[in-house]
């Protein structure tokens, strides 16, 4: 992957956010590591498309974020006005995405079933940040009792035509249907301003034994996927993680790693005797020493 190149939509939605960070509407702050140190790395200052992201790694938890960082008021109005016109170029689910998002469920459930041996016939399966609700389509194919929500409403109409059980908003809002056998957090839990306490909310909508599927972009396979750091950061990212950097995060609150790799795509159960994994110094130092020559090169 090389220089992203914009459509008109996106550089018109690129131009009006950065008019807002410049005249103040849109806020940044100080954003602290969530392991409570400050002492971090400077990896780089620019996401994907040019936008001001400062992003650091902590010396003590070897978490890598974005620091300063959007306020609450500043995300909450970014994710509802410009997040998906500027990563996805369109104001509105097309075809192509909502098949995108199928094709990506299936590939969930393969891993789910290749990992696991699970049988899915009949689980109830939540989706917190749903998109379109393509993913949920694939998992109702499979006889699934499906629910799902996320902020857009333009989105969420998509999946609404398939007869998908679609909410505006956050993980609160489905708390109204019981709870999941199954929440799936696909490139999600990297958006999360607050992730301990999402994380939270979100453990108490799982069933006793209900599994929590997480995937993020993994820092250690980006040039995989992205080609180099530079086309891998992005502004709505608050958190980057490789697998030792995720399973401390989900350690922290409360919940078990079944299985994961450097991809990111992983399983989590609730275990509320789990101890914090750490990642030794060298590891950090190597790691940051492999993402900063990344963001150069």
């Amino acid at each position: 992957m090389g220089k992203i190149v914009l459509n008109k939509i996106q550089e018109k939605t690129k131009e009006n956010f950065v008019k807002k960070l410049a005249s103040g509407e849109y806020k940044t702050k100080e954003h602290k590591c969530l392991c409570g140190e400050n002492k971090s790395l400077k990896i780089g200052n620019l996401d994907r498309y040019g936008l001001p992201l400062n992003t650091v790694m902590c010396l003590n938890c070897g978490l890598v974020r974005s620091d300063p960082y959007y306020d609450a008021k500043t995300l909450k109005s970014f994710y509802e006005i410009e997040y998906r016109s500027l990563y996805t170029g369109s104001e509105s689910a097309n075809e192509s995405f909502f098949e995108d998002q199928i094709a990506l469920g299936k590939r969930i459930i393969e891993y789910l079933e290749r990992e696991l041996d699970l049988s899915l016939d009949g689980k109830k399966v939540f989706e917190v940040g749903c998109g379109a609700g393509g993913i949920l389509k694939a998992f109702k194919l499979e006889n699934c009792d499906v629910y799902g929500c996320d902020y857009g409403e333009e989105y969420l109409k998509r999946g609404r035509k398939e007869g998908i059980k679609l909410v505006e908003g956050d993980s609160t809002n489905l708390k109204q249907f019981g709870k999941a056998d199954l929440i799936i957090l696909n490139h999600v839990l990297e958006h999360f301003l607050n992730s301990e306490e999402e994380l939270s909310l979100i453990g108490s909508l799982l069933a006793k034994d209900g599994l929590l599927y997480v995937s993020v972009p993994g820092l250690l396979s980006h040039r995989k996927s992205y080609g180099s750091l530079k086309w891998y950061l992005q502004n709505a990212h608050v958190y980057s993680f490789y697998l030792s950097s995720l399973e401390y995060l989900m350690n922290k609150v409360g919940f078990r790693k079944v299985c994961g790799n450097e991809k990111i795509r992983s399983v989590f159960v609730k275990d509320n005797n789990v101890q914090p994994a750490r990642t030794s110094f060298v590891k950090k130092i190597l790691i940051f020493i492999f993402l900063k020559l990344s963001y150069l090169l």
